[in-house]
């Protein structure tokens, strides 16, 4: 789940894969990866994404704001409604400063969802589908 809400983010937030995953799981920063405090929801319908850092520094600023809407009839592909879910489904522990995308490790250890562990979810959702993403 937490891999198709990545996807989701950097879709609908316009963000890179780097702004929502960290380089190690262990060894994270708010300004490497999202942080759980990085989402806020305004009413039903609308949820606020803040990157702390961005690599093309959009407008001169330092943070980018989006602003994503509810998409209707597309619950799947929503990424208000999903992180909503996600959310409410797992009760993510380390505060607002943890890292958004994290998964549970064998031992019960949660830890940040890594680049490498992305696009391994990613390359292997694309090969079942047909497609080659090595090329």
């Amino acid at each position: 789940m937490f891999c198709w809400l990545g996807c989701l983010l950097v879709f609908g937030a316009c963000l890179r894969k780097a702004n929502v995953t960290a380089k190690k799981e262990n060894a994270f920063s708010g300004t490497e990866a999202m942080l759980k405090k990085s989402i806020r929801f305004e009413g039903h319908d609308k949820m606020r994404v803040m990157v702390s850092s961005s690599k093309t520094n959009q407008f001169s600023k330092r943070t980018h704001e989006t602003l994503i809407h509810e998409v209707l009839g597309l619950i799947a592909f929503c990424v208000v409604i999903v992180t909503r879910r996600a959310m409410a489904l797992n009760q993510w522990p380390g505060g607002p400063d943890a890292p958004l995308l994290c998964h549970t490790k064998a031992g019960g250890q949660q830890v940040a969802l890594t680049h490498s562990g992305f696009d391994h979810w990613l390359k292997t959702k694309l090969k079942t589908a047909g497609l080659q993403p090595e090329r």
